[in-house]
């Protein structure tokens, strides 16, 4: 997963998660601590690509 920040806003990029440990919310653990960081930096919006 790549997250950056770019003129304030969140950008993520790239969020893998192998397949032996798909199904086990690892990937939805990685999202919240991404949007966790965007509100802790004052973004108001996310880039999802």
């Amino acid at each position: 997963m790549v997250v950056m920040m770019c003129w304030g806003q969140l950008y993520i990029k790239y969020l893998v998660i192998e397949k032996d440990y798909r199904g086990r919310g690892y990937g939805n653990h990685l999202m919240e601590h991404a949007f966790e960081f965007g509100k802790a930096q004052g973004c108001s919006f996310a880039y999802i690509v």
